[in-house]
């Protein structure tokens, strides 16, 4: 049985053997790209999310999430991960999504 060669005559490249390879961390991160949410969408989804979830009982989300303008971001998204978590979003994705809506109206503020 004979080695493989490629056609440039150098039998050690394996890089046009399986191209693939080479392309397969690309193809990864495109696809994570391609799968994580916007914020725009995450928003618009946080929107329908509040509204079933919050706005029977609040009915202004920026007021609702004022209280919480002037803490850092990062505290700011715990905070109100607690809050949502034990106040009728029992759902991680729904808080999530509901989380970004609240940050995307402080932002407009």
């Amino acid at each position: 049985m004979t080695p493989f060669v490629p056609s440039d005559g150098n039998p050690l490249d394996r890089r046009r053997r399986k191209p693939t390879r080479a392309l397969a961390p690309a193809l990864a991160v495109l696809l994570l790209a391609l799968a994580t949410p916007t914020p725009a969408f995450a928003a618009e989804d946080g929107k329908a999310a509040c509204a079933h979830a919050c706005a029977g009982c609040h009915r202004s989300a920026v007021r609702l999430v004022a209280r919480y303008a002037l803490i850092s971001p990062e505290d700011r998204r715990m905070a109100l991960e607690d809050l949502l978590r034990g106040h009728h979003a029992p759902d991680p994705a729904e808080r999530a999504q509901i989380t970004a809506f609240l940050e995307a109206q402080l932002r407009k503020r």
